[in-house]
């Protein structure tokens, strides 16, 4: 019998992630989870991954989005780090 892929849990008690359920991230390669990113943060629609993109731009697009996380972060580390 297969594993499935998300277990949720009926009350929380953790205060991290893992307090809604557990996900079993081997049943997915790196790029389905690349792809979900971009569709999650509304960066494209998995229409637009499979009429419109090359892997290669969906990549490029991906490492962008990273790109402007690690950004976002460092700002506020820098802000938080000039308060004290």
């Amino acid at each position: 019998m297969e594993q499935p892929v998300w277990c949720a849990k009926s009350a929380p008690q953790d205060t991290d992630l893992t307090r809604y359920g557990t996900l079993d991230g081997t049943q997915f390669c790196e790029l389905e989870l690349r792809m979900y990113t971009l569709i999650k943060s509304g960066k494209a629609s998995m229409f637009e991954l499979e009429e419109y993109y090359t892997m290669s731009e969906a990549l490029k697009l991906y490492a962008l989005l990273q790109m402007d996380i690690d950004i976002q972060n460092a700002r506020i580390r820098e802000a938080e780090e000039q308060r004290r």
